[in-house]
């Protein structure tokens, strides 16, 4: 029988831990401080007081919630003493790496950038399980841009999520390439008949030309000296009538998160604005044929259609 818990922390963060504990426990409530989400509802469990917990039966208590340390305190002067924190060491290792990025991020090297990835892939792969907007959003613009029969290359591919979506809309060939070691090997638990390849996607040379390139939210996290390599590879990989899709941050969402919360930006995070693509492209014979700003919650994204620039006759 599995152990009643209830998750202390109505939140993001709680959705999560809901939907990867599920398996193992009952989870039958969850439990928060705002007054205002008391009585309410989040992913179908009510959401108590913790004025409720004493007439309440459960085995457990499960902290979700980023204020973890506070909760802790509250739940042991309460004397409730069987409770675990959900995330706590791979959120800690997370913050710690952050902290140390904000030191000097244009020192940052690439053994740095991919121990900050290797430690993020646990949480990736738990945020991915639940499912999110911005999920959603990319695999209803790869639904636009894919064919049956394409031949995708999947840049920044992370734990392969996009990778295998690409893959179920029919494409003939599909590759999914990473820095990260560890999300390469997540990846491939995961989609054991997908082709991953762990490497920096600023150096491929695969000998093949593809149909689709994606690089959705991977671009701001490549160290801006390695921008224009980047797009050599790009060149280098991509059929003649192909089609590469950039998505990422816009510019001003992210400088305006650099100063307000840059505890929340990752070790590198460039502002990329539409001019540094335009002339990237220039340098290498693309061009920019669409370019679309949208919001999903309260982040602000850009994304970009690019071709191979056609010679005027």
């Amino acid at each position: 029988m599995k152990k009643k818990v209830i998750l202390f922390g109505a939140s993001k963060l709680g959705q999560i831990a809901k939907e990867l504990l599920s398996n193992q426990y009952e989870v039958i409530y969850f439990c928060d401080n705002n007054q205002n989400l008391h009585q309410t509802y989040l992913a179908d469990l009510e959401i108590i007081s913790p004025d409720q917990l004493s007439s309440i039966s459960f085995d457990e208590i499960i902290i979700s919630s980023t204020y973890h340390n506070e909760i802790s305190d509250q739940l042991i002067d309460m004397g409730i003493y069987d409770f675990q924190i959900f995330n706590y060491t791979v959120s800690k290792n997370i913050k710690a790496i952050n902290a140390k990025s904000m030191i000097n991020l244009s020192k940052k090297d690439e053994n740095d950038i991919k121990e900050y990835y290797d430690l993020m892939s646990d949480y990736v792969n738990q945020y991915h399980v639940m499912g999110n907007q911005r999920l959603d959003y990319i695999k209803k613009r790869l639904n636009y841009l894919m064919k049956p029969g394409f031949e995708v290359l999947d840049l920044g591919c992370g734990n392969g999520i996009t990778t295998n979506h690409i893959s179920e809309l029919g494409a003939n060939k599909v590759i999914g390439i990473d820095l990260s070691e560890k999300m390469i090997q997540s990846a491939r638990e995961k989609y054991v008949n997908l082709d991953f390849r762990q490497g920096d996607i600023t150096e491929i040379k695969l000998g093949n030309k593809f149909d689709l390139i994606t690089l959705f939210d991977v671009m701001e996290h490549i160290p801006r000296s390695n921008y224009n390599n980047l797009f050599k590879s790009i060149k280098s990989h991509l059929k003649e009538n192909g089609t590469v899709f950039i998505s990422i941050p816009d510019p001003l969402f992210l400088d305006n998160l650099r100063i307000k919360s840059p505890e929340e930006l990752q070790i590198i995070d460039n502002s990329i604005e539409i001019k540094e693509l335009y002339e990237l492209c220039q340098l290498n014979n693309l061009e920019i044929v669409m370019f679309k700003h949208y919001k999903i919650g309260d982040s602000d994204y850009n994304e970009y259609t690019i071709v191979n620039k056609k010679e005027l006759i």
